[in-house]
C-alpha cells in the first residue's frame, strides 16, 4: 500500500514534502535503473546447456522473475492509488477554483490545456479581467512580475485586459494567484503625482485592487506598485483554500477506495521442468516487464508532481493571519558571512590599470514598497560577517504583510592595482604590467530577517559572493519561506 506518514495532524505523502528528490530516491529501490535492466537484457541466450547448468540458469531466472513481478505489482498498485488521489483532488480543485476569483488563469482556455486537471470548466472561458483608471492622462499598462504585460489601455473608460508574456515563464501555466508583483505603468506622459486617481482592477464584477492599494513609497514618475495584501488575504480565506486536514482526509479516502489491478504472476512455464524454452521465455518476460516498470516509474513521478501541485493550490500558500496587518516598527538583519581576500589577477587584462567605480563598500537592502536600509561602509563597519547585524527603526506605514521580497546590493566595484615593471633588452628597455586585484568582496552564507522581533525569513546555504560578477542578490519568493508561513499562521498578535 502507498505509504502515508503522519506529522501531528497532517499527513504527508512521500511526494508532498519539498522537492521531488526524495521521491526519486525512493523509486530507485522500486524501479531498476535502465542501464542495469539493459545489461541484464543483453545477456546471451544459450541454445545448449548441460542439464545441471540449464536447471541452475532457469532457477536463477525464476528468482529474477519473481522479484520483477513483485516490483511490477508494487508500482501498479501505487499508480492506481495515485490516479485515485489525483482524480479526487481535481474534483475539489474544480469546486474551489469555481468560487475563488484569485485563482483565475491568465490565459483562460490555454491554461486548461496545460493544467494538472484538464476538465472543461466553462468559467475559465468566460471570466475576464477589467481595469478602469480615472483622473489620469495618457495610456497605461499593467505589469506582472516584470515579465508579463497587459494590453495598453486608455483612462476614463473600462477596458478588457489581455496578457502577453515577455519573459521565459509560460503564460498558459499561470494563475493570478501565482503572481507576486503587480505594477501600474504609464506608457506615455507621467504618472499623476498630485491627486490619487480612481483605479479598479477586477475579475468579472469582483474588485481585486483599487487606488487604496497603491504603495505610495514605490511611486515614480512612470509607475506605482500595488499592495498585494488584499489578494493574499483572499487566498487565505475559505473561498480560496481548504484545511490541510481536509486534503489529508480526501487523500486517504481516495487511497482506500482505489481499484487495484490484478497481481502479475511469473510465467507458468517457469513452474514446469527446466528447459531451454523456459529459459528463453523467462528472459523475454523479464525484458518486457523491466520496460513496463521503467514506463510506470516515469508515470509515477509525473503523478507525484501533479499531486504536489494540487495540494499546494488547495491549501493556499500563505494562510495570512493577523500578523500581516501589524505595522513595521523595527527591522533586524542577521548575517553569516565573511570578507574575502583580494582576488587573483588576470594577466590577460594587465595592460591597463582597472579603475574603481560606484561606491564599493556601500550595501543597500531593499524591501518592496520603497523601504531601503543602508550600511554606508561595509569595510569599516561590516555586517556581512560572522554574527553580523543591522538594526533599523524605519519610519513607514507599511505592514508585515506588505513585505514580499528583499534585495541586497553592493553599489560598486573596487580594485587594488600594482604596477610591476622590469628591464628588457639588457637594461636598455622596460616593460610593465598592471596587477589588478578586486577588493571589497563579500560572501553571504546565511540570512535571517526579523520584523518587530519576529523572524519572517531564514535561509542557510545562500553562498552569495558580492563581487563585480554578482553585485545583487534577490529573494523574490520571501513569502514562500517557512519562517514567513509560520508567523502568518499564528493568531497571537499584540493587542493595541
Amino acid at each position: 500500500m502507498l505509504t502515508v506518514a503522519k506529522a501531528g495532524k497532517a499527513a504527508f505523502f512521500l511526494w508532498g514534502v519539498g522537492t521531488m528528490t526524495a521521491c526519486s530516491d525512493i523509486t530507485q529501490d522500486i524501479f531498476p535503473r535502465r542501464e542495469a535492466a539493459d545489461a541484464q537484457q543483453q545477456r546471451p541466450t544459450y541454445n545448449e546447456l548441460d542439464p545441471e547448468s540449464l536447471e541452475k540458469k532457469v532457477t536463477e531466472l525464476t528468482k529474477q522473475s519473481a522479484e520483477i513481478a513483485s516490483r511490477v505489482n508494487i508500482v501498479s498498485e501505487q499508480l492506481s492509488q495515485l490516479f485515485s488521489v489525483k482524480q479526487r483532488l481535481c474534483e475539489i480543485q474544480t469546486t474551489l477554483f469555481g468560487k475563488c476569483y484569485a485563482h483565475t488563469p491568465l490565459a483562460g482556455v490555454l491554461w486548461k490545456q496545460s493544467a494538472v486537471c484538464r476538465k472543461k470548466i466553462a468559467l475559465f472561458n468566460t471570466r475576464k479581467f477589467y481595469v478602469n483608471l480615472r483622473g489620469a492622462t495618457g495610456r497605461f499598462q499593467l505589469i506582472l512580475d516584470n515579465t508579463i504585460e497587459s494590453n495598453v489601455f486608455n483612462p476614463e473608460e473600462e477596458s478588457v485586459i489581455r496578457w502577453y508574456n515577455t519573459g521565459s515563464r509560460s503564460l498558459k501555466n499561470l494563475k493570478l494567484s501565482d503572481i507576486s508583483v503587480f505594477k501600474l505603468r504609464a506608457v506615455d506622459y507621467e504618472f499623476p503625482q498630485s491627486d490619487t486617481p480612481i483605479f479598479t482592477f477586477k475579475v468579472d464584477d469582483k474588485v481585486l485592487f483599487d487606488q487604496t492599494d497603491f504603495l505610495e513609497n514605490s511611486r515614480t514618475t512612470k509607475s506605482v506598485l500595488l499592495n498585494t495584501l488584499a489578494l493574499r488575504q483572499l487566498l487565505s480565506s475559505n473561498a480560496c483554500r481548504i484545511d490541510e486536514a481536509e486534503i489529508d482526509e480526501a487523500t486517504e479516502n481516495a487511497i482506500a477506495t482505489a481499484a487495484l489491478p490484478d497481481p502479475v504472476q511469473i510465467p507458468e512455464i517457469l513452474l514446469s521442468k527446466a528447459s531451454t524454452d523456459a529459459m528463453e521465455a523467462a528472459q523475454e518476460w523479464n525484458k518486457q516487464k523491466n520496460r513496463e516498470i521503467q514506463l510506470k516509474s516515469e508515470s509515477y513521478l509525473a503523478l507525484a508532481r501533479d499531486i504536489a501541485s494540487l495540494r499546494h493550490d488547495l491549501r493556499g500558500d500563505l494562510r495570512l493571519g493577523c500578523w500581516a496587518n501589524e505595522p513595521i516598527r523595527t527591522v533586524e538583519f542577521l548575517f553569516d558571512g565573511q570578507h574575502l581576500p583580494l582576488s587573483d589577477w588576470d594577466r590577460s587584462t594587465s595592460n591597463l590599470q582597472k579603475k574603481s567605480s560606484g561606491d564599493p563598500a556601500r550595501i543597500e537592502i531593499g524591501f518592496g514598497g520603497g523601504l531601503v536600509f543602508v550600511n554606508r561602509d561595509e569595510n569599516s563597519g561590516p555586517i556581512i560577517r560572522e554574527n553580523g547585524r543591522l538594526i533599523a527603526d524605519p519610519q513607514t506605514d507599511l505592514t508585515i504583510g506588505d513585505i514580499s521580497s528583499v534585495v541586497i546590493a553592493k553599489k560598486g566595484v573596487s580594485y587594488s592595482s600594482f604596477q610591476n615593471c622590469w628591464s628588457t633588452w639588457g637594461g636598455l628597455g622596460k616593460s610593465c604590467e598592471w596587477q589588478n586585484r578586486e577588493s571589497s568582496r563579500y560572501r553571504m552564507n546565511a540570512l535571517t530577517i526579523k520584523l518587530n522581533n519576529e523572524t519572517i525569513y531564514h535561509r542557510e546555504d545562500i553562498n552569495q559572493t558580492f563581487d563585480r560578477n554578482s553585485l545583487v542578490w534577490f529573494e523574490r519568493e520571501l513569502t514562500a519561506n517557512q519562517a514567513y508561513r509560520d508567523i502568518m499562521r499564528r493568531r497571537d498578535c499584540p493587542v493595541h
